[in-house]
């Protein structure tokens, strides 16, 4: 704001947990609020975690014991579920995407359909186009070992049908790990999982681990 000559001081900010806050009753989530110089601090601090090469910073401001912007916090919180899991080597929501297309072939428009419904109700919040993305990293035909099955047009998820492979089947029951049959080369935030770099992070019961 300050780059195009606006003074964030002169506004007040209303925490939502949804995009539209007009939408909902506003007893639903914390009054208005004037940002004070600490919000302004604590705010720069969290863009300069979210830009990081590295997670850690990111960690240690969800640590931190600020609570003047509770929402905000939970949707950084939400941040982690976009690395990928520990046991199965997919994020939260490309996990949802498998367990939606396990009774394929099914449209892809269908199955985000779906995905999107569970957002709404969840912590992590996303577009139709990020998930159709989401699916057609999964099922990339380059991949060593894809999960899923993709036929049709992939210009647009409407044209697309999915299903899972043998391996994405094995992904879903816990038995094998994406990211170490096939690698990883993904962004979140400003952090670049990269496997070839040894840039592997994983999420795990609420926390970041790093590949050792």
């Amino acid at each position: 704001m300050r780059a195009v000559g606006a003074s964030p001081e002169r506004l007040d900010l209303v925490q939502s947990s949804v995009g539209r806050p007009h939408l909902e009753p506003f007893a639903t989530h914390p009054p208005p609020m004037t940002l004070s110089p600490e919000d302004l601090a604590e705010l720069r601090r969290v863009w300069d975690a979210l830009a990081a090469p590295e997670p850690d910073a990111l960690v240690a401001t969800l640590r931190s014991d600020y609570e003047r912007l509770p929402l905000f916090k939970r949707a950084l919180r939400s941040l982690l579920l976009r690395y990928p899991v520990k046991l199965s080597g997919v994020s939260a929501s490309e996990l949802m995407l498998l367990e939606r297309s396990r009774h394929g072939p099914v449209k892809a428009a269908r199955v985000i359909g779906d995905v999107l419904g569970e957002h709404h109700r969840g912590p992590d919040r996303c577009g139709d186009d990020w998930l159709f993305l989401r699916l057609l990293r999964l099922g990339d035909p380059s991949l060593p070992q894809p999960a899923l099955e993709l036929t049709g047009s992939t210009e647009a998820y409407r044209f697309v049908s999915v299903r899972l492979t043998p391996f994405g089947e094995r992904v879903l029951a816990g038995e094998a790990n994406f990211v170490d049959a096939n690698g990883i080369d993904d962004w979140v935030a400003g952090v670049h999982l990269q496997s070839d770099a040894g840039r592997v992070w994983f999420y795990d019961d609420g926390q970041l681990v790093r590949r050792p």
